[in-house]
């Protein structure tokens, strides 16, 4: 009876843990995609082309702003698994033109959450600022302005800055996350398609997939920055005559490549990247970004904005 008992414990045991095994794995597990970065000792698309058709890859492009990478994808190879296809890696790493050759893996990143405070006796402190946007939500803003309160945790002194002229006028801002709405109607004037593209699905629209419910992130980090101010409609940004670019990144499969391809976008052009996500914020959990994504981060501090990074 006694070992019944323990072979019942056992199967318990076994059950829970292998639940939270399979959790662990789905989320913080390597997998293996069918993309790989590589790095040939030329710029040359063709090359690219025909390095890769000769090793049973598909050139996909170049990556980001890092001259001589390219994304090669085979496609006979599975896009998410748990074994690495090291018998593809090695005919790269053996070619002649080949310098680096990396088969990527997915990455896990979460958006940054906020709650909403709402402190009752902020209240009796909003009306002398009522008047200055016909916005509705402004009022409601009390960490823009004076509002009576100047712990470190409340108001940030926007307004002063606004009230001399410091609106973000003449300056570019890009939203890395899920997604920007650009047809939003406090969105729709200061949005920059110049300073927007999808990485995802590798096209010039950062609109976020409208089937998933959580696809507001990006939307409502762009609003933060840039809502139109003055119009009747919702809020004011903090910056609300910038202009507002969106580069959809967070709504697919991301590896070292897609990273890169976001935060390495058209830097010469974009003013400022926001970036409100990270690995798992639990406290414990610690993520940077990999060899690509810290090469397209130092190009664009280094060379970016034409050389601007003073």
């Amino acid at each position: 009876m006694t070992s019944q008992y323990i072979l019942i414990g056992l199967l318990l045991w076994l059950a829970v843990h292998a639940d939270q095994n399979f959790e662990n794995d789905e989320t913080d597990g390597t997998f293996y995609t069918n993309s790989w970065a590589v790095q040939l000792d030329t710029h040359d698309e063709a090359l690219a082309d025909e390095v890769a058709a000769k090793l049973g890859f598909e050139n996909r492009g170049a990556i980001a702003n890092l001259p001589g990478y390219f994304k090669f994808v085979h496609q006979q190879t599975e896009a998410r698994q748990k074994r690495s296809a090291d018998h593809h890696t090695w005919p790269l790493l053996e070619h002649p033109r080949v310098r680096w050759a990396k088969q990527q893996t997915q990455l896990f990143r979460y958006k940054r959450g906020f709650e909403a405070l709402e402190r009752t006796e902020r209240l009796a402190h909003i009306q002398k600022n009522r008047e200055l946007f016909n916005d509705p939500e402004w009022p409601k803003q009390w960490y823009l302005y004076d509002s009576g309160f100047q712990e470190a945790s409340g108001n940030l002194g926007v307004l002063k800055a606004t009230k001399l002229g410091y609106t973000g006028k003449g300056i570019v801002v890009s939203i890395v996350d899920d997604g920007l709405d650009h047809r939003h109607p406090d969105l729709k004037r200061n949005y920059d398609k110049k300073a927007s593209r999808d990485v995802n699905d590798d096209d010039d629209d950062p609109l976020p997939d409208d089937s998933k419910l959580d696809n507001a992130h990006g939307t409502k980090c762009s609003g933060e920055v840039a809502a139109e101010a003055d119009n009747g409609i919702c809020g004011v940004g903090v910056a609300y005559d910038a202009s507002i670019g969106g580069i959809r990144m967070l709504d697919g499969s991301i590896t070292d490549v897609v990273e890169a391809n976001a935060l390495g976008f058209n830097c010469d052009y974009i003013d400022i990247k926001s970036a409100s996500w990270g690995p798992k914020d639990d406290g414990k959990t610690f993520g940077a970004p990999e060899e690509l994504g810290s090469k397209a981060i130092k190009n664009c501090a280094l060379q970016g904005r034409n050389g601007l990074y003073l």
